[in-house]
C-alpha cells in the first residue's frame, strides 16, 4: 500500500483515474475504511484532492486525500 500524501495531484492522476483502486485508513470518522472502487474522477477542493469513487454495487462516493493515513494500491 502507497500513501496518498506521498504524491502530487498530477502522479495520482496519472495512476488512479479510470483504474480499480483499494482504499484503506485508519480514520477516527470511518474506523476501518476498507474500500475497492473505481476512480471516475478527480478534482482539487481547498487544498485536498477529492476521488469520486464507485463502488462494485453501483454507489458512487467521495473519498478524501486529507483522511488519517489513506493508502492505496491498485488492483
Amino acid at each position: 500500500m502507497k500513501s496518498v500524501k506521498k504524491y502530487t495531484y498530477e502522479t495520482l492522476s496519472g495512476m488512479c483515474l479510470g483504474k480499480q483502486i483499494h482504499f484503506t485508513s485508519d480514520c477516527e470518522f470511518f474506523p476501518n475504511f476498507d474500500i475497492k472502487c473505481k476512480v471516475l474522477q478527480m478534482k482539487l477542493e481547498s487544498n485536498e484532492i477529492i476521488f469520486t469513487c464507485k463502488l462494485s454495487n453501483g454507489k458512487t462516493i467521495p473519498v478524501g486525500s486529507n483522511m488519517h493515513n489513506l493508502q492505496f494500491e491498485v488492483i
